[in-house]
């Protein structure tokens, strides 16, 4: 089972931002995590508050990932990616 950590996903996620894949890949591989993620909490059996203290912990640090002036237009949009699919909003 992969980690329900925000941290852990949140760098994970930055990894396929910047990697070589083409941006639609990209895009796909940071939704397919974020759903990983979603499942990893019911599957661990977590608390319905505990998984929503997690998925608040985690769209913080996308959040704050995908506002870095630093970033590109292209690896802003993979982390917006991840927040909309965190959110029930994917496109």
């Amino acid at each position: 089972m992969a980690s329900t950590s925000a941290q852990r996903v949140y760098s994970e996620i930055g990894r396929i931002a910047q990697s070589d894949l083409p941006l639609r890949e990209r895009r796909a591989e940071a939704a397919k995590r974020i759903n990983q993620f979603k499942a990893d909490l019911v599957v661990a059996l977590i608390q319905p508050k505990e998984a929503e203290r997690l998925k608040e912990n985690l769209r913080r640090v996308l959040q704050r990932g995908a506002s870095q002036h630093k970033l590109t237009a292209e690896v802003n949009s993979v982390f917006v990616e991840a927040l909309d699919v965190l959110m029930g909003q994917a496109r």
